[in-house]
């Protein structure tokens, strides 16, 4: 007689003879993955809300804004060359919570608080996958240069939270997000000017979004589920965007109003225009080069120059130190996402344009032994030449080499990065928002690299989960492994991103580039 052991264990090789799924044997690493990543955003958080109100005087340029939004609530003049919404934000925050250095340093640590969650869903957007939203909101959390300019009276970390949230509304559907992201990019734009770039991105989808509607657009989209999603979506998102231009300048010119306003000023949209022109004209002239820190756009990988925007003894001999050097691991990963992604543009452009051959032809390779691979490569031929062949075989068998890839997996849609359009939108919106400073000669630091970083950290937590979710369990291995290692050097270098109390070895140990 058979007993219900005997019959299930049966029952279990009989399924797995005829080819069920059985469990992923990596399944178990993904919970740690996703653990340290909600620690790391914990972390983030901790880091930049800690003893915000330190120190209770002004550092860096934290006077060109705080002295303003003061101007602001007493009547006078804005005499900074930015437009007035953060500063605005900064007087709001002092009026309900008093005077205090501490209530101006609350909107940029809302706003990189809210950046977190932006960057968290705009790659869960992008990538379809829950682990490339943690990834992202986690990298975002845990690096010291968003930490920083989330703990200072300064523009860029709003500037780069409005611009995630911007980005994010570009990937939603329906015709309410497209307008609502006018409205963002108007308020990004009155905080500052080089959110102008944003206008690449909204233009691109806008583009894209025409083409998908066409027959070759159908055929090159298809199966993309970022832009594919538009092939069912109604035409009246097509024309929401024109309008959603309109809100754009329609919010940014109203801004404008009201800080003109508040100050005494003819607030109407001529005087919003000349003060727009008055500023860009003065923009336009910072092309000296004569501050210390300044450095050019090619030295931000380094980084070169990272800003020292507080430093002072306290008691002990203790340091307490704010710098805007960010997490090292994260920093240079995010050169090799780029290059990555790069890749990946340039080999899916190759394999679309394959796809609209009329003719295919079928390769199987054996890269390892007791492995096999059949690949389906269009072709404009039906006979493969023998150096495509190698050409092919040399190009798909080192993934499989290294293990990354299991042997049958899709390389077009698993290898190079799925979806490919979305995080070549990306690539683009951050090439977009460095434009400014590589085709001028405009002085820049390395804080105008920041919404630049912020987009490519977003694109590397995709390429990350891509590997998780297609790959072997030796790659999910190495994701968990890299994870600690961001976690170790974030904690490594928190004391200098959040001003605790250091002593002047441990200082040196971890400034090693200042």
């Amino acid at each position: 007689m058979e007993t219900p052991n005997m019959s299930s264990k049966a029952s279990a090789e009989k399924n797995a003879s005829i080819g069920e799924p059985k469990t992923p044997p990596s399944a178990p690493l993904l919970a740690p993955l996703f653990l340290l990543s909600l620690a790391l955003i914990a972390l983030g958080l901790f880091l930049r809300w800690i003893d915000l109100g330190f120190p209770s005087k002004l550092t860096w340029d934290e006077h060109h804004f705080v002295e303003n939004a003061r101007n602001y609530l007493a009547g006078k003049p804005d005499w900074n060359d930015h437009p007035p919404l953060g500063k605005l934000f900064m007087s709001l925050s002092s009026y309900f919570l008093g005077d205090e250095l501490f209530s101006h340093r609350v909107p940029p640590a809302i706003f990189g608080s809210a950046s977190i969650v932006f960057a968290g869903l705009l790659a869960r957007n992008v990538f379809q996958t829950t682990l490339s939203g943690l990834l992202a909101a986690a990298f975002i959390a845990s690096d010291g240069f968003l930490i920083v300019y989330s703990r200072t009276a300064l523009l860029d970390g709003m500037l780069t939270s409005s611009s995630l949230l911007a980005l994010l509304l570009m990937t939603m559907r329906g015709a309410k997000p497209i307008l609502f992201t006018g409205v963002v990019l108007g308020a990004a734009l009155s905080i500052k000017f080089s959110a102008l770039t944003l206008l690449g991105p909204f233009v691109a989808i806008f583009i894209l979004r025409i083409l998908v509607k066409t027959a070759w657009g159908r055929v090159f989209f298809a199966g993309d589920t970022l832009f594919g999603r538009a092939l069912t979506a109604p035409k009246i998102e097509i024309f929401s965007y024109p309008l959603a231009i309109a809100l754009a300048l329609l919010t940014y010119f109203s801004i404008w109003s009201v800080g003109l306003s508040l100050t005494g000023q003819e607030a109407t949209f001529s005087s919003g225009l000349k003060n727009t022109a008055r500023l860009m004209a003065h923009h336009a002239t910072l092309t000296e080069w004569k501050h210390s820190l300044l450095s050019h756009w090619w030295t931000w990988a380094l980084p070169e120059k990272p800003i020292m925007i507080r430093r002072e003894i306290v008691s002990g001999g203790m340091w307490r130190v704010l710098t805007t050097m960010g997490n090292p691991l994260l920093w240079w990963s995010v050169l090799l996402g780029l290059v990555i992604s790069l890749f990946s543009i340039a080999s899916h452009l190759r394999l679309k344009r394959r796809e609209q051959a009329p003719h295919q032809a079928t390769i199987t390779l054996v890269p390892k032994v007791g492995t096999s691979c059949r690949v389906l490569v269009p072709m404009r031929q039906k006979v493969v030449p023998r150096a495509n062949r190698e050409a092919i075989a040399g190009f798909i068998r080192p993934p499989l080499q290294l293990g990354l890839v299991k042997p049958g997996t899709d390389f077009r849609h698993e290898v190079l990065g799925s979806p490919w359009l979305g995080n070549s939108w990306l690539v683009l919106a951050a090439i977009a928002y460095l434009s400014p400073w590589v085709v001028t000669n405009r002085d820049s630091y390395i804080y105008h690299y920041l919404p630049v970083y912020a987009i490519l950290l977003v694109s590397w937590a995709g390429i990350l989960s891509t590997f998780v979710k297609g790959s072997k369990e030796i790659s999910k291995t190495g994701v968990l492994a890299y994870l600690c290692l961001v976690a170790v050097v974030s904690s490594f270098y928190a004391p200098v991103w959040a001003q605790l109390p250091i002593s002047e070895q441990a200082l040196k140990w971890r400034l090693f580039i200042q």
